[in-house]
């Protein structure tokens, strides 16, 4: 989940197919505002929740339901930019514990650690220490929201034989804030100018990469786009394991079956249509009028207003993890 900076009432949305398999999900209701206290904070009591060791400091948080099927293991990774949030944070709690009680799956959520104290590459090293502890006994699939989207693709592309499959929601798979959907969507959550959305994003790059996020070096990934030789930052941030959207051919075709769920209105909306049009096994899922993050949220526009689109999205990973990889 990215950091909200703004409000502002979303448009009605056109898609083009741009994907192996493309789902537009229709939707009768938009973001009015954005609250945090939207957000599901509510976990599945019949889960039961623990920290396991996972080796040297890295602790995570292990969400077991009373109906465990059998010993594939889902490994969800938090979004937060990368800097911020934790498996503990109880919307994500609420998630794991519903992921977990729904799929009849162990729900593993590291706390992998954070920029900028720990820059890249210490998430990715984190979440493949935690992918090595549970593939031991365990088969796996990774999930992932916005940024953590993004570091289960990485991860993903690093050890795509030790899981059987990856879904990533809402991912932020391009740090340099290239693709043309920056410009022509709406996110409620984040209603800044387009360039503004644009140096957000590549501000958020660059913490990750441990550097200050200085206006010289944000412009210089901004300008990038029409440099014959893109400048030395702007390489870094194109670095599959920080940005998967530029991950060689060789290592996509390798990816097992793989889900990319979107909103509409979301600014990263063209990175999940293009990255999944580069993966063979791929499905991308996009609901209409929905925003960044969207299937977090226990209730929609208003409090006791349920989100019908969250619970259809969850319902769809659900499935993913109870049915497909068995």
């Amino acid at each position: 989940m990215r950091r909200g900076r703004g409000r502002q009432r979303p448009r009605s949305t056109l898609l083009r197919k741009g994907a192996n398999d493309l789902t537009l999900l229709p939707s009768s209701q938009a973001l009015v505002d954005f609250s945090e206290q939207l957000l599901d904070h509510e976990a599945v009591e019949s889960v039961a929740f623990d920290d396991i060791a996972v080796g040297g400091s890295l602790v995570a948080t292990r969400a077991t339901p009373s109906n465990v099927e059998d010993s594939t293991v889902v490994l969800f990774l938090h979004g937060g930019s990368y800097a911020h949030y934790s498996p503990k944070d109880p919307w994500y709690a609420s998630f794991a514990s519903r992921l977990a009680h729904e799929s009849r799956r162990v729900v593993v959520s590291p706390a992998y650690r954070l920029a900028p104290s720990n820059p890249f590459p210490a998430a990715l090293d984190d979440a493949l220490a935690t992918l090595r502890y549970l593939r031991r006994t365990s088969r796996v699939i990774l999930c992932g929201d916005s940024a953590g989207g993004g570091l289960a693709m990485a991860l993903a592309l690093s050890a795509p034989k030790d899981i059987i499959g990856v879904v990533a929601l809402s991912g932020l798979f391009d740090l340099t804030a290239s693709t043309g959907s920056y410009d022509k969507r709406v996110d409620p959550l984040f209603s800044d100018a387009p360039d503004e959305e644009r140096r957000s994003t590549i501000r958020d790059g660059l913490t990750y990469l441990g550097r200050e996020p200085r206006d010289k070096d944000v412009n210089s990934v901004l300008t990038a786009a029409w440099c014959c030789y893109p400048p030395k930052l702007t390489k870094l941030l194109r670095d599959w394991r920080c940005s998967p959207l530029f991950a060689p051919q060789d290592l996509l075709k390798k990816l097992p079956s793989t889900l990319l769920v979107v909103g509409a209105h979301e600014v990263l909306l063209d990175e999940s249509l293009q990255l999944g049009g580069s993966i063979k096994n791929c499905r991308v899922v996009v609901f209409e009028d929905m925003w960044h993050d969207f299937f977090l949220n226990g209730e929609g526009r208003t409090r006791g207003n349920k989100l019908d689109e969250a619970q259809r999205c969850s319902d769809i990973v659900y499935t993913l993890a109870k049915d497909t990889y068995e």
